[in-house]
């Protein structure tokens, strides 16, 4: 399931817990617990709604469309990049 959530992440297909949720048929409550074993393994970082503190412009960030969501949005790091370019299941 954590391999599910992270190919889904990178298919840009869902970006906050609910829209991650819906997509893989699971409740919000495991897909919010998946979300923190990823993120704390650093396979997902997160990133508020508020887009005042970031450095980039909007244009460039993934989640823009979704800005007025009061939510956090997950994005992969690096490592999750890595991860799911080798195929290797976690």
């Amino acid at each position: 399931m954590l391999y599910r959530l992270l190919h889904e992440l990178a298919a840009g297909n869902s970006r906050n817990v609910a829209e991650i949720a819906r997509s893989l048929g699971i409740s919000p409550l495991m897909a919010a617990r998946i979300i923190d074993d990823l993120s704390r393994l650093g396979y997902l970082e997160a990133s508020a709604s508020d887009c005042s503190s970031q450095a980039c412009s909007c244009g460039g960030c993934p989640a823009s469309a979704a800005c007025k969501e009061p939510d956090r949005f997950w994005f992969i790091t690096q490592k999750g990049q890595s991860l799911l370019q080798h195929q290797v299941r976690i």
